[in-house]
């Protein structure tokens, strides 16, 4: 039998390309058939292996070939009907947990957070407290130094005694209708300075001691003993730390 190879040539390009692509597609099939029909048999795992290997390395080079002969055509200007399939996987959709999380860097503030600082001038006599105790509210954290305000507390205590004593006898008297009234009014105002006097002092003589505003942790103290406090001058840092 003759085969006549002449015609092809006579057709158009585009025609001649794809009865060329066809015969070399039905050629490789057979010989796949030829050699799956061949009767030779892999028995061992290497030989399986290397049998696979090599389909795969022919598939390679007839995917190749056949997306060159469909670039061939489409510079012709003509369709190709012979495409390879793009292997995809159908998955049915379903309703589940999506997790998603990202990293930034920051800080932390704390709700309840104080700078602790005396309200007037003085040594800094003692810290009972170090850097890391947990304190509660309204415990002492450090005293200054108050022997002169304690000082002037004694003579006041003293004079504002015998401002005292000299206020109720005046006032007895007057009281009887002896003695005038300027010195009934100056015992009585000398009485009640004093009693001003004295309250001013231990409300200084107060703030010397430092206290904490609430229940918390000593982060940092700023000051040592022996150093000097002024008001708004930092002495420590007390933050709790449940908020």
């Amino acid at each position: 039998m003759k085969t006549k190879t002449s015609q092809p040539v006579k057709t158009e390009k585009g025609t001649a390309v794809r009865i060329t692509a066809f015969f070399f597609i039905s050629i490789i099939s057979a010989s796949f058939i030829l050699h799956s029909c061949s009767g030779t048999e892999e028995n061992s795992p290497e030989e399986i292996r290397k049998a696979i290997s090599e389909h795969r390395q022919q598939i390679g080079r007839l995917e190749r070939e056949i997306t060159s002969l469909e670039g061939k055509l489409e510079e012709m200007g003509e369709a190709t009907d012979i495409r390879s399939g793009t292997r995809v996987r159908v998955k049915e959709m379903e309703k589940s947990e999506f997790v998603s999380y990202f990293i930034v860097n920051g800080s932390v503030e704390a709700v309840q957070e104080a700078i602790i600082s005396p309200e007037t001038n003085g040594q800094v006599k003692s810290i009972p407290v170090n850097r890391g105790d947990r304190v509660q509210a309204g415990s002492i954290v450090a005293r200054l130094n108050t022997s002169v305000i304690e000082n002037n507390i004694e003579e006041v205590k003293t004079n504002l005694r015998l401002a005292e004593t000299f206020y109720e006898r005046q006032k007895a008297l007057w009281e009887q209708g002896v003695g005038s009234e300027i010195q009934y009014l100056e015992a009585r105002s000398s009485y009640e300075s004093l009693k001003s006097r004295l309250n001013s002092l231990e409300s200084q003589l107060e703030m010397a001691v430092l206290k904490a505003p609430f229940s918390g942790i000593v982060d940092e103290i700023f000051l040592k003993e022996g150093e000097l406090a002024m008001p708004g001058t930092p002495v420590m840092q007390i933050i709790n730390l449940e908020k």
